[in-house]
């Protein structure tokens, strides 16, 4: 049917015709309407019926027309990934929007503005759009727009790490949403609820906010909106180390996303099942989805997806053994990083070098000019020279001396511009490693983050496993750190995280070794080439650290300072083991430090340390783990 309408719709734009003001009306928004559908499944459909809206709009002079084509061709670029384009279009409909007094529109444009602004990390900005979008909505009050609004700021305060605010707005979210009775609606309010107290650790509150959407989505009449809370509900399994449970969400949700003919999310979900298949350490499986998922992914041509999947095939040929692969696809993963991150920069390179080249044809033509009247001079000198040949070799020579200075002037100013345009390459490569650093740093402490460790414990695993040295890391949690937090507030708890942060960098410092934030109030270290002994000793420096820095805790029951509780893991021959196994063993040690009454060090060693002769193997079962 969708096929047949369309067939019939672009019949009547190309076939001749007489047509009313109101005809052409409503082609225009029939495009508009079809766009604004496509947007979700088919971007790059999305955007031609858009453009195509835009250009009859345009040629009628239909202004209003004009600024809705250009808001959902916005929207449809930004889907693709295309963010300099895609905010292009909508601030001209914010323009015309402003201009014309029209509210509504002006909100929705506004909010479709700031999420482009927060996709491309531009938060300030964003926040701007979307408070502007808040405050027009409540003139209005326009309460399903309100509760729009309210959700977007919650997430963009949940990508900025504001936790509590951005609960504050996305619970005033799901009032409102609740209050209208809209289902799919309260499906998506209780998903990025969900997707908050993930980020923050708080793993049982997630899984029930992704529980109740799941429920909601199965009583709709759209079951379709049940992918969302399925790929969830695997994310936080997948988090918790369920590998084969998420696998089973991720698969529920990948079929819905194929019947909806979703194909952009179908290539999210599959770069997930990529991974998990991955850390199953099924890496031909892996390979085999990650590259369907590529398939699709180039197919609808959306950089900010098949990117994931391009560093998603290094990690898999890298856990395979081909290094040569890994590295042909970490290329191609950092290249397109670089290309949809950095259009601004490069689209501003590009306009320095057009303008450069533009003033060098300039002074070319003036050059030309120059000469051509100097030749003129020449020769109506050379036909007067028997009689005016003194002023004719004074002519000569100011002519040849103006040239001379004309050349040096033209010489030095193309030095200058030469290194003008050196220096903005300079800052562009400045500002490219600034995008790279940001992208794997946690933004409150300064230390990298999860993405970064996912990365390097892999490399430090392998390159374990090649030297056949052992393996360490340290799983690090502060003690008590809720009551802290809840005593003193959360400005005072980010301080107190800084102040860890700060000891792990001091006190872990040979070239190799590795610290990150591992989430909430968790660190996690890998020590380089380190054995059962130096990764005590290690260990035992920070514990102490900590506790010589005298910071004090109002509300422990068990004294007043703040302390470490740390769980260590040695591993001995890694290619008998999995990585999982190491990291799951530290934590089994940092929960039984915490039992153990904390601020203190457990280790739990795997494998045999061949220079003791002795082994090494895992504790019995540990007690219940403490929850601080």
């Amino acid at each position: 049917m969708y096929v047949i309408k369309h067939f019939f719709l672009l019949a009547w734009l190309f076939l001749p015709q007489n047509e009313s003001v109101s005809d052409q009306q409503m082609r225009i928004q029939a495009l508009i309407d079809d766009a604004n559908v496509l947007s979700e499944q088919d971007a790059n459909q999305a955007k031609e019926l858009a453009q195509k809206a835009l250009d009859m709009a345009i040629i009628a002079k239909e202004r209003n027309k004009e600024a809705q084509a250009r808001h959902t061709l916005g929207i449809a670029e930004r889907k693709l990934g295309l963010y300099d384009l895609a905010e292009r279009e909508v601030k001209k409909a914010v323009f015309f929007y402003e201009k014309n007094d029209l509210k509504k529109e002006l909100a929705t444009a506004l909010n479709t503005l700031g999420l482009i602004q927060s996709d491309q990390g531009a938060y300030t900005q964003a926040l701007e759009s979307q408070l502007r979008a808040l405050d027009i909505r409540r003139e209005i009050n326009d309460r399903q727009g309100m509760a729009y609004s309210y959700n977007n700021l919650g997430n963009i305060y949940r990508n900025t790490g504001e936790f509590e605010k951005a609960l504050e707005y996305l619970q005033l979210s799901l009032t409102i949403k609740l209050e209208l009775g809209d289902l799919n609606s309260i499906v998506f309010a209780y998903n990025n609820l969900g997707n908050t107290y993930r980020r923050m650790g708080q793993f049982e509150q997630a899984r029930m906010q992704y529980e109740r959407a799941l429920d909601l989505a199965e009583q709709s009449a759209n079951k379709t909106v049940a992918a969302g809370p399925l790929k969830n509900i695997g994310t936080l399994l997948e988090e918790e180390n369920q590998y084969q449970e998420a696998l089973g969400y991720y698969q529920r949700a990948l079929e819905i996303r194929r019947t909806q003919g979703d194909r952009r999310n179908e290539v999210g979900v599959l770069n997930n099942i990529g991974r998990i298949y991955l850390r199953l350490g099924q890496n031909d499986q892996a390979i085999e989805v990650l590259n369907e998922s590529l398939k699709i992914g180039l197919e609808i041509g959306v950089h900010v997806i098949y990117m994931e999947t391009y560093g998603l095939l290094s990690d898999a040929y890298l856990a395979k053994g081909d290094a040569h692969k890994a590295l042909e696809y970490y290329k191609i993963h950092s290249e397109e990083f670089k290309a949809l991150f950095n259009e601004r920069n490069s689209t501003r390179l590009m306009e320095l070098q057009t303008q450069f080249e533009t003033q060098e044809k300039e002074r070319e033509i003036q050059h030309l000019a120059d000469i051509a009247s100097a030749q003129k001079r020449e020769q109506y000198l050379q036909n007067r020279i028997m009689v005016f040949l003194s002023v004719a070799l004074l002519g000569i020579i100011v002519l040849f001396y103006s040239r001379y200075r004309a050349e040096a002037r033209a010489k030095g100013r193309l030095l200058e511009l030469s290194q003008k345009l050196d220096h903005k390459s300079k800052e562009l490569a400045k500002t490219n490693q600034e995008l790279e650093k940001q992208a794997t740093s946690d933004a409150l402490t300064g230390l990298p983050n999860r993405r970064a460790l996912e990365y390097v414990i892999n490399l430090e695993w392998h390159k374990c496993v090649r030297a056949q040295q052992p393996f360490s890391l340290l799983m690090i949690d502060i003690d008590h750190f809720k009551p802290y937090n809840d005593t003193l507030g959360h400005q005072a708890g980010d301080e107190c995280l800084k102040t860890i942060s700060d000891i792990l960098r001091r006190t872990i410092v040979r070239s190799g070794d590795f610290v990150c934030r591992f989430g909430g109030e968790e660190f996690l270290a890998i020590l380089f080439f380190t054995d059962e002994k130096g990764t005590q000793k290690v260990a035992e420096s920070l514990r102490k650290a900590v506790l010589d820095e005298n910071l004090p805790h109002p509300n422990r029951p068990d004294g007043d300072l703040v302390t470490l509780s740390i769980g260590a893991c040695t591993v001995w021959k890694a290619e008998d083991y999995q990585l999982d196994q190491a990291i799951s063993a530290a934590d089994e040690a940092l929960y039984e430090a915490k039992n153990r009454g904390r601020n203190r060090v457990i280790s739990k060693n795997l494998g045999i340390n061949p220079y003791l002769g002795q082994a090494l193997l895992p504790k019995p079962p540990l007690q219940p783990k403490v929850n601080d």
